[in-house]
């Protein structure tokens, strides 16, 4: 079924909606020592698509020190034409954030995963490490949008 805006030409029909749930695992980056599984849910309407992701109280504590944490897969992969897209400000609860100025997730051109990612005052962004996430009960959740090819 689609919808017509406007009129019926091809270019005014909106014939691509989609809703679902997946669930991403959260992850040292390559690395599936002790990842986590969280749940997700996302809307795709034409080339993009929104998803909430959410890690509920899960124990992170197997997930080893000193990499770059990842979470994965996302629903679709992110298009080769766009900004990388980044998440909105996390809710997390015993996630350490310590001197790290909006820690958040982003994702490259043509990726299925988030990589964390922190503002450094006066300096480029850095990646933020597993040891921050690797806590017996954490709680991780935000949403993101992004584009698709």
């Amino acid at each position: 079924m689609s919808i017509f805006f406007g009129s019926n030409n091809a270019t005014d029909e909106l014939d691509d909606y989609e809703e679902g749930v997946f669930y991403p695992v959260l992850r040292a980056s390559g690395n599936t020592t002790g990842q986590v599984t969280g749940g997700g849910k996302y809307t795709k309407i034409g080339n993009m698509v929104h998803c909430i992701i959410d890690f509920e109280s899960v124990n992170a504590s197997n997930i080893p020190n000193s990499g770059v944490p990842e979470i994965t897969p996302l629903p679709f992969t992110t298009s080769s034409n766009t900004a990388n897209p980044t998440a909105t400000t996390l809710m997390s609860y015993k996630v350490y954030n310590g001197n790290r100025t909006n820690p958040t997730f982003y994702a490259a051109h043509t990726s299925s995963s988030l990589f964390s990612i922190y503002s450094v005052s006066g300096a480029a962004w850095a990646h933020w490490p597993t040891d921050d996430i690797n806590q017996s009960e954490i709680y991780l959740n935000f949403s993101i949008s992004y584009f698709v090819d």
